[in-house]
């Protein structure tokens, strides 16, 4: 789970109004030395 802030400056042409999310996220890797990638973002 990933808790965010956002504010936008004009809440009628943003996908989601200003506020604070907590949405779930899929991380993926290739191998154990390999960085964390966001593979997917949840709906919330």
């Amino acid at each position: 789970m990933v808790q965010y802030k956002v504010a936008y400056k004009n809440d009628n042409i943003e996908p989601e109004v200003s506020g604070k999310y907590k949405k779930p996220y899929t991380l993926i890797r290739k191998d154990k030395n390999s960085l964390w990638l966001i593979d997917d973002g949840g709906g919330g």
